[in-house]
């Protein structure tokens, strides 16, 4: 019995010295490892990109705005007296110099009368001098006096011509009478108002536009005015403010309406109505993605993901040019790239992935083709 477990007991220490002294010497046995190249592939992530370029974009600017008049004047005397006629209506339309209201002459008649007669003696008086002066019998001086006095008489003619003119209150261009102040029989001082004319023609829209929309506002173009008793009409902008509005930072833009009298007049729109406008901008160039390829780079700049000729993630920072319900028009992008439209949040800039491209449905689904906008 003993005999037969010496062998099993040698063989036993044998194998224990081997493995003793094997890895003590570094001689121990290599253990096969996977593929590193292997390993890589199978850990690939999965993205769905689709090929995007430059396209025309035109945005349309809106903001709000409310309907001016062209002019406004309050037509004031300009002489104190009794109204003796009013000879308007409010709601009346009236040309340039129409007479609007008659105060009474009073003295004013017998004023002017006296005016003339003054002016005929000074210049009596001063043919006289010069006739005398000329036979010696005068002086330079008294011809000078006698100059003198023509020339406040002739002055003072003009002040009752004047004063007679005035009586009649005129209008100062064509337009509406919105308001009378005055009644006939009324009293009225110097600058006492007589009434409110309103030049409607043609119709004016003030609007205030935002701080991203000044800049793209130029003089010149044509908007679509969307006013509030349901009007509808094209207008040019004409002004563009360069100070911003107080605390609200927006801007004043003015537009002028592109119609003819008849279009205006049957219109008849009154000031203070809201409005919007509708600015179409002139074409450029830029990307169309949809709203979830938006991501953030590795210092929070916001841009998309795409992929390299070689599979490799790579991050473009992006301007917001225009938001859409469908997408973004994104600007500072290269002229073409293989953007990331699935799983740009589960990779990382530089990273390899197994790139699978969108088909045609899934393009015009998401707005990709080129038709699609």
């Amino acid at each position: 019995m003993l005999r037969s477990l010496v062998p099993a007991i040698v063989l036993a220490l044998a194998i224990a010295g081997w493995l003793y002294f094997g890895f003590w010497s570094g001689n121990s046995p290599e253990v096969t490892k996977p593929s590193a190249k292997l390993d890589e592939v199978a850990e690939l992530q999965a993205v769905a990109v689709a090929s995007v370029g430059l396209r025309d974009f035109r945005s349309e600017l809106r903001f709000t705005a409310e309907t001016r008049v062209d002019r406004k004047l309050e037509i004031k005397a300009e002489i104190g007296g009794q109204v003796a006629s009013l000879r308007v209506k409010r709601g009346e339309r009236v040309v340039k110099d129409q007479v609007i209201a008659v105060l009474d002459a009073d003295e004013r008649p017998a004023q002017l009368a006296e005016a003339k007669a003054s002016l005929s003696q000074a210049e009596v008086d001063l043919q006289a001098k010069r006739s005398l002066m000329d036979q010696g019998f005068g002086s330079q001086i008294d011809v000078e006096v006698a100059t003198a006095a023509v020339e406040r008489a002739k002055a003072a003619l003009l002040r009752a011509e004047l004063a007679m003119k005035k009586l009649e209150v005129k209008a100062g261009f064509a337009g509406v009478i919105e308001e009378t102040y005055v009644e006939p029989g009324a009293f009225v001082n110097p600058g006492s108002p007589i009434a409110l004319l309103l030049d409607k023609e043609p119709i004016e829209v003030v609007g205030l536009a935002g701080e991203r929309q000044i800049g793209q506002i130029e003089l010149g173009m044509i908007g679509q005015v969307d006013v509030a008793t349901g009007d509808t009409f094209e207008a040019e902008v004409t002004y563009i403010s360069t100070v911003a509005e107080g605390d609200t930072r927006t801007f004043r833009v003015e537009l002028t309406a592109k119609m003819d009298h008849a279009a205006t007049r049957s219109m008849n729109l009154p000031e203070g109505v809201s409005a919007e406008v509708h600015i179409q901008t002139p074409a450029r160039k830029a990307h169309f993605v949809p709203t979830n390829a938006l991501t953030l780079g590795p210092q929070d700049q916001i841009g998309v993901k795409a992929v390299t000729d070689d599979n490799q993630v790579v991050f473009y920072p992006a301007r917001i040019m225009h938001a859409t319900p469908a997408g973004l028009w994104l600007a500072d992008l290269p002229d073409s790239f293989n953007l990331i439209v699935q799983g740009q949040d589960l990779v990382r800039q530089e990273e390899v992935v197994e790139v699978q491209k969108l088909d045609d449905t899934n393009l015009a689904r998401l707005g990709l083709l080129a038709d699609a906008q």
